[in-house]
């Protein structure tokens, strides 16, 4: 075999293979195909836990409280006894914890082809100071609160932080549209990976 029909043997070979590879690839990675008998709340349930962990909803809320000084030290010493006006900027983190779902959430109609979904209950995974906390001083004069003390790890300057996130939280948790947004996002969320491995169906909220 002369060289040139060598070149063009290998070009071909490097082509049959280079398509087998792609068809392949386009087979394993392309959703779920296959019929009403393996789509299975096991097999659906699997597709979520694997894919998705947490679907959250982020608020920032300017909190304000007012804090009771009962101990001397770190605080400043005309401070003690009195309350004092704090605000922040409170981070809360809204979510659903999709790995809480069991297979009896999902219930599959083979019948109808459909497929229904209980969701977990939205709930607050975690909260946080987001940037300075300000108190307010006698003269009416807000300052950050980082200059009243020399050691910002201090109880009472911890104190005040734990207060305002508690305010915060309770902020949140009285505005029930969140949590409701919250989970209507975690449906859509579920309902595009049972879908994508059940094609075919169409999910319901139960």
């Amino acid at each position: 075999m002369s060289s040139l029909n060598k070149i063009i043997a290998a070009l071909v070979l490097l082509l049959l293979l280079s398509g087998g590879i792609f068809y392949l690839g386009w087979r394993t990675g392309r959703p779920s195909s296959k019929g009403v008998d393996t789509v299975t709340s096991t097999v659906l349930l699997e597709q979520i836990q694997d894919q998705y962990f947490l679907v959250t909803k982020t608020l920032f809320l300017d909190t304000a409280a007012t804090i009771t000084i009962d101990e001397s030290s770190g605080w400043k010493g005309f401070f003690l006894g009195k309350s004092i006006d704090a605000r922040g900027l409170i981070r809360v983190d809204i979510g659903v914890d999709l790995q809480g779902m069991r297979t009896d959430d999902i219930v599959v109609h083979a019948d109808t082809h459909t497929i229904g979904i209980r969701m977990p209950r939205a709930m607050i995974l975690d909260r946080s100071v987001f940037g300075d906390i300000e108190v307010k001083r006698s003269s009416g004069i807000w300052t950050n609160i980082k200059e009243l003390f020399s050691d910002s790890s201090n109880a009472d300057y911890n104190r005040a932080v734990q207060v305002l996130m508690e305010t915060g939280e309770r902020t949140a948790t009285a505005r029930e549209e969140i949590f409701d947004e919250a989970e209507n996002a975690a449906f859509a969320m579920v309902s595009f990976i049972v879908l994508r491995a059940a094609p075919g169906y169409s999910t319901t909220r139960e």
